[in-house]
C-alpha cells in the first residue's frame, strides 16, 4: 500500500474520532436548544406586550405633558406680559424720582442763589448806607465850595467887565493900526506912481490865498536892502509875491515882500520901514498875512 493512501486512511480515521462526539453533543443539545427557544419567544412575547403598554403609558404621558407645556406657556405670556407691564411701570417710576430728584436739586440751587443774593443785598444795602453817608458829607463840602464858587464868579465876572473895557481898548487901537495901514498903502501906491514900483524880484504881487502868523526869525541888513527870514515856508503855503505885515506886538512896523521859499522857510524884503516913527525889523517879531490881500 502506497504511503500517500496510509496518511490518508489515518486522517479520516482521525476526523471520524473527531466528529462522532460533535454529533453525540448536537443530539444532546437539540432539545435544550428547542427548550430554550420556546422560553425566549415567550418571553419575547411578554416584553412585546409590556412595550406596547409602555408606548402607550408614553403617548399618554406625551399628551399630558404637551397639555401641560402649552398651559405653562399661557402662564409665561401672562407673567411675562404682567413683567413687562411692571417695568414700564418701574421705568415710570425711574423717571418720576429722576424728575423729582432734579427739581429738588434746582430748589436747592434756587435757595442757594436766594441766600447768596439775600446776602449780596444786604451788603448793597450796606455799601450804599456808606455811600450816602459819604454822599452826605460831599454834599455838605460841595455846598461850602459853592458858596466859594459863586464867590469867584462874582469875582471874574467884575474881572470879565475889565477884560471887556480893555478888549473894546485894544479893538479900538486895531481899527487905528488898520487907518495906518491903509495910510501906508496909500502912501505906496503914491510913491509907486510917482517913481515906479518898488524894488523887488520883479514878480508881481501874488494876493495871498490863505492866513498865515509867523516870527521873524533873521534879520540880514543889505546894502541893497534889508532882508528878513520868516519860519513859514511851502508846507504852510507861503508863495513867492506874497506881501505879509510885520508887527511889533500891536503896533505896525514894515512889509515884508517874498523873494524866496523853502520847505519850512522864506526869504524877503523889508518895504516901508521907518525906524524913527515904528522902529525897525527885529528877530522875533510877528509877521501875518491875510487872506485875499
Amino acid at each position: 500500500m502506497h504511503i500517500l493512501t496510509k496518511i490518508l486512511i489515518v486522517a479520516v480515521t482521525l476526523l471520524v474520532l473527531m466528529l462522532v462526539p460533535l454529533v453525540m453533543v448536537n443530539a444532546s443539545n437539540e432539545a435544550s436548544f428547542k427548550a430554550r427557544y420556546l422560553e425566549q419567544a415567550t418571553a419575547t412575547s411578554v416584553a412585546t406586550g409590556l412595550a406596547s403598554d409602555a408606548q402607550a403609558a408614553l403617548a399618554a404621558m406625551s399628551a399630558e405633558s404637551v397639555a401641560r407645556i402649552e398651559s405653562l406657556e399661557g402662564e409665561k405670556a401672562g407673567l411675562v406680559k404682567d413683567l413687562e407691564q411692571r417695568a414700564a411701570e418701574l421705568r415710570r417710576v425711574q423717571g418720576d424720582l429722576a424728575r423729582t430728584t432734579s427739581l429738588i436739586g434746582d430748589m436747592q440751587a434756587s435757595l442757594g442763589g436766594l441766600s447768596a443774593t439775600a446776602a449780596a443785598n444786604q451788603a448793597l444795602i450796606d455799601g450804599l448806607l456808606a455811600e450816602a453817608r459819604k454822599l452826605r458829607a460831599v454834599e455838605a463840602d460841595l455846598s461850602s465850595k459853592l458858596v466859594a464858587a459863586e464867590q469867584q464868579v462874582r469875582d471874574l465876572s467884575d474881572s470879565r467887565d475889565v477884560l471887556q473895557a480893555s478888549n473894546n481898548a485894544l479893538q479900538e487901537r486895531l481899527r487905528e493900526v488898520q487907518g495906518e495901514r491903509d495910510q501906508a498903502r496909500g502912501k505906496v501906491a503914491e510913491y509907486e506912481a510917482a517913481v515906479g514900483a518898488m524894488r523887488g524880484t520883479g514878480q508881481a504881487r501874488q494876493v495871498a490865498d490863505r492866513s498865515i502868523r509867523c516870527k521873524v526869525v533873521k534879520v540880514i541888513d543889505d546894502p541893497a536892502g534889508k532882508l528878513a527870514s520868516i519860519d513859514a515856508g511851502q508846507r504852510d503855503g507861503v508863495k513867492e509875491g506874497w506881501v505879509l505885515t510885520i508887527s511889533d506886538g500891536s503896533n505896525y512896523v514894515a512889509n515884508l515882500r517874498i523873494i524866496e521859499v523853502d520847505v519850512n522857510r522864506s526869504v524877503g524884503i523889508v518895504e516901508l520901514e521907518d525906524g524913527s516913527s515904528r522902529g525897525t525889523v527885529r528877530e522875533g517879531q510877528t509877521a501875518t498875512s491875510r487872506a485875499g490881500e
